[in-house]
């Protein structure tokens, strides 16, 4: 989650930055290094005390009328006060010396453009725990900084910049655009936020052009024409990432090895995830729900794995499988694509080594269960196609492997394709379990599953909520839990549940109400902490 003092409103500090003049930096070398220096106890300005070339600068939380220069490594560290943090006019980064060393800025506020000018220092930049109000503007001839990292930073305004190494954004908040290059840049991010307004991507590399690579881990994105759009030479990998309401693709992620697992895409466009890889393709786990194309494109290179994603509800067909030779394995197994405009399944696959397709749901779509627009596949057996209406397979005769079976998901309308409890396809001979979800809610009896076996969260619904939402728990044992609510910025909205409950199943309400008024549309995170572990599940609330 975000610094708590991230929460101080823009508008406050802008007005503040309306206060302060402009003052040209003095770039004056100095002869006398001093190990630290207070500002302004011991220098009149931010500029001077970075000229004396010390090892430290340490800044009042005050209103400079400035915008300093860096030109060579430094700590420069905001003293947190009645400000929380200094404010400066714009922050310039311009290195004449120091290869080897570090720039760092901690806790102190640009509300102009902090601007990168590096032209062939080998210095690495760290921001931790700011706010830069003006975006970030990288006018280095060419990428010769070893190595950028913000943490706990909210960026507002576009974001563009060159690093020959490591670029980091842990924790952070970013409302508009982040371009990245060049050719040798390592993309790393964690836990970041992206707020958009409609229009651009919200993470893209320069002119389109390759990366080195780029990892992705439990980020948000919302309101973008794209959300992530990365080309990289080597590794692309996204991980427990949300987007939506994107009017393009929400993941988009081309690389040599790609790896997608366990992402929630929902209400983007053309396509919800849009994968290629030149040789190895992993796409594990995700859900994609809503988009006005296709739910998912997967361009397989020389082999992949295509494995339990769940995909509904799509303008267009759900799946679209797509490769032009491959030449080792392709599994497309344990995955459930229902209730899609277009068929579960488009497989276009040229196949020079062993392609299976098991274990698969293609259920309620208006097409097909499964088009085979190329008739080139080793193994099907075990798929159900239940339920679609123009048929349950074509392009290739059926297989007598595969099964008509209704699935009984536990509430279809409401995404949730977990299993009941007296479904046939949870152990079907000899199949085992078919679909990418077991068992989750009531059997038809209405009797649940024994209540007490474990830490989980149940059903949380309806999805999408107007009102109040239902949220169903359980215990192992009797213990501490925390049962807490989360908008799309990490900010704390309701705890329905905390402190010790008894084993066993129980059920709580969320009234949908944040400080006495309704919450807005948008995406919540239902977070369950128990001893030892947690579950997350996702909440789309509309007005």
């Amino acid at each position: 989650m975000p610094d708590p003092v991230l929460a101080v409103t823009l508008d406050t500090l802008r007005r503040l930055a309306l206060l302060a003049a402009l003052l040209a930096p003095v770039l004056m070398p100095a002869t006398v290094r001093a190990s630290s220096i207070i500002v302004p106890d011991a220098s009149p300005t931010i500029q001077a005390a970075l000229n004396a070339r010390p090892d430290t600068v340490l800044v009042r939380a005050i209103v400079y009328a400035e915008s300093p220069t860096i030109f060579a490594p430094v700590v420069l560290k905001g003293i947190p006060g009645t400000l929380h943090r200094p404010v400066v006019t714009a922050l310039n980064i311009v290195p004449t010396s120091g290869d080897g060393g570090t720039i760092r800025i901690d806790e102190l506020d640009p509300t102009g453009p902090l601007t990168i000018r590096n032209n062939g220092v080998r210095v690495s930049i760290v921001y931790f725990l700011s706010r830069l109000f003006g975006g970030i503007n990288d006018v280095s001839p060419s990428a010769t900084t070893t190595g950028i990292t913000f943490r706990n930073c909210l960026v507002v305004g576009d974001a563009s910049l060159k690093v020959d190494g490591d670029l980091v954004f842990d924790r952070c908040i970013l409302e508009d655009h982040l371009t990245v290059g060049d050719g040798k840049c390592r993309l790393v991010m964690t836990h970041t936020q992206f707020q958009g307004k409609g229009k651009g991507a919200a993470v893209s590399t320069r002119g389109g052009a390759d990366i080195l690579s780029a990892s992705v881990t439990d980020g948000v994105v919302r309101g973008y024409e794209f959300g992530f759009a990365l080309s990289a030479v080597n590794s692309v990998e996204f991980v427990n990432n949300q987007v939506s309401v994107c009017t393009g693709r929400g993941i988009q992620a081309v690389g040599n090895l790609v790896r997608v697992e366990r992402n929630q895409v929902d209400s983007c466009g053309t396509f919800g995830i849009a994968a290629t890889a030149a040789d190895s393709l992993l796409v594990l786990g995700n859900t994609v729900s809503a988009c006005e194309g296709f739910g998912m494109l997967a361009e397989i290179g020389q082999r992949g794995r295509i494995a339990q994603n769940v995909v509904w509800g799509n303008g267009l067909d759900g799946i679209w499988l797509n490769a032009a030779h491959v030449t080792g394995l392709l599994a497309v197994v344990s995955n459930t694509s229902a209730s899609n405009g277009g068929s579960g399944f488009l497989s276009r696959c040229h196949v020079g080594g062993r392609y299976d397709f098991t274990g698969n749901i293609g259920a309620g779509n208006q097409a097909f269960g499964v088009q085979w627009g190329v008739p080139e596949v080793t193994l099907v057996r075990c798929n159900d196609w239940f339920g679609n209406s123009r048929g349950p397979v074509q392009g290739l005769a059926p297989s007598a492997a595969d099964l008509a079976l209704d699935p009984q998901f536990c509430e279809q309308s409401a995404g949730d394709f977990q299993l009941s409890a007296s479904s046939p396809l949870l152990d079907m001979p000899p199949c085992g379990l078919v679909g990418a979800l077991g068992a989750g809610c009531e059997a038809t009896t209405g009797v649940y599953p024994p209540a007490g076996t474990a830490f989980r969260l149940d059903r949380v619904g309806p999805i999408p909520a107007s009102g109040p939402v239902r949220i169903e728990f359980e215990l192992a044992r009797e213990a501490a839990i925390e049962l807490e609510i989360f908008d799309i910025q990490g900010r704390l909205v309701a705890s329905p549940a905390r402190g010790a409950w008894p084993a066993g199943r129980h059920v709580v309400e969320w009234s949908g109400m944040v400080a006495g008024a309704r919450a807005a549309g948008g995406i919540y995170l239902v977070r369950y902490r128990y001893p030892g572990g947690e579950d997350r599940r996702r909440l789309v609330r509309t007005r």
